[in-house]
């Protein structure tokens, strides 16, 4: 690769308008990562909010504990793929997709180095820190054939440009297909207030919970006098001081702020977690907010489901697809199982089963294994049955029974 093709671009950096800017780090030093509300958003801020943290927990942890396997084109038939089970030194399976499922819910991007041996085979995909990849058009040919262009910050400061045979990339949602859209950008203003309503409550209860106001006596006080005055009340009522407030002299103490009861703070706070359910496609029970929440059994039962097939299932294909191409064989494809997650309760299930198997779709070592369990030994559980006299599938429902 010709260092010089990349020239344009190492010498002009973040001025080329060429390359649009994803990184966090320097969107915030142009000034973009504060707020209206006054605090500063980042992708690690922002998990400071309570809900925040639930919601990329629980998506990145279910994400990454669903088996992923991979099997021939066009097949149930597994095959192995030692990139897929194994994708990092270091880092187990769980630990590698849980980081990618975290990145790209706060950056809306994941990338990692492909390294390769001397055979050119992909052996690992190493994490690269978001953060520190910019990415830019550029024309295609045969050392992008993507038509795209990385510029990866080393930890030592140095920048290398790379393509897609050396990064290996999930796209987020996108509107350019680029970059993902980094969902702590667009949200900013949103979780700036979250972050500000969190700050308003440290430091009002920090200050032992009395609002700022005025102590007005009806008595004139010399400077000196009000001075006083003014630090033995702070002394009081501030930093946890357990005294008792007592005033005299015809002192009175009128609050000029607006009381956290009147400004609704405790409903503003609960009003958060629709918002970060919102954002992150979650149920709100998931967060922990079953208030509205009708009971712990079918309507639990039936919001695990849709959060399964309309909040996780897209990004789950997000993945396959990217695993597909890039990772496991050729003439393969990756294929997460959600059904663990789509079960019902133990009386639906044995009813769906008993259906299932019942009109021969299926076997019973196809129902234990959606059970999690070994099949039977000796091949006794791959019989299909069919409905009439429960006789093996296939065979001739006419025959006269010889006994």
């Amino acid at each position: 690769m010709a260092r010089s093709f990349f020239a344009p671009l190492l010498k002009r950096g973040v001025e080329n308008p060429a390359v649009p800017l994803t990184s966090e780090s320097l969107i915030d030093v142009l000034g973009e990562g504060r707020t209206v509300a006054g605090h500063s958003v980042s992708s690690r801020s922002v998990l400071g909010i309570p809900a925040v943290w639930r919601a990329v927990r629980i998506r990145s942890g279910v994400g990454a504990m669903l088996p992923l396997q991979s099997f021939r084109l066009n097949t149930r038939r597994r095959v192995v793929s030692r990139l897929l089970d194994t994708p990092h030194p270091d880092l187990t399976q769980f630990e590698h997709r849980e980081w990618c499922w975290q990145s790209l819910d706060l950056h809306g991007n994941v990338w990692c180095f492909k390294l390769r041996n001397q055979m050119g085979v992909v052996t690992a995909l190493v994490p690269v820190n978001p953060s520190a990849v910019q990415v830019g058009p550029v024309d295609r040919d045969e050392l992008t054939p993507d038509g795209r262009i990385y510029l990866v910050t080393l930890d030592s400061g140095r920048q290398v440009p790379m393509t897609s045979y050396e990064l290996w990339h999930v796209r987020g949602f996108s509107t350019d297909g680029l970059v993902g859209i980094p969902p702590v950008s667009i949200l900013r203003q949103g979780f700036g207030e979250m972050l500000a309503a969190q700050h308003h409550a440290a430091d009002f209860f920090g200050k032992g919970g009395i609002v700022a106001g005025v102590l007005a006596s009806d008595a004139k006080l010399d400077p000196g006098v009000a001075e006083k005055v003014k630090e033995r009340w702070r002394k009081m009522v501030s930093g946890g001081s357990n005294e008792v407030a007592v005033l005299g002299a015809g002192l009175r103490f009128q609050p000029v702020q607006m009381p956290n009861r009147d400004a609704q703070f405790l409903e503003s706070r609960k009003f958060q977690i629709s918002e970060v359910a919102r954002a992150f496609g979650i149920p709100p029970f998931m967060l922990y907010d079953v208030e509205k929440s009708t009971s712990w059994g079918t309507g639990i039962e039936q919001q695990s489901i849709g959060w399964v097939v309309y909040g996780l299932q897209p990004d789950l294909t997000r993945f396959e697809q990217r695993y597909t191409r890039d990772v496991v064989p050729p003439r393969a494809y990756a294929k997460h199982r959600v059904e663990g997650l789509l079960r019902g309760d133990s009386k639906a299930r044995a009813a769906f089963y008993s259906v299932m198997r019942n009109i021969g779709a299926l076997n019973v070592d196809e129902i234990r294994d959606l059970e999690d369990r070994e099949p039977l030994p000796d091949g006794a559980g791959q019989t299909y049955l069919q409905p009439l006299n429960m006789a093996p599938l296939g065979a001739d429902s006419t025959e006269e029974d010889d006994t």
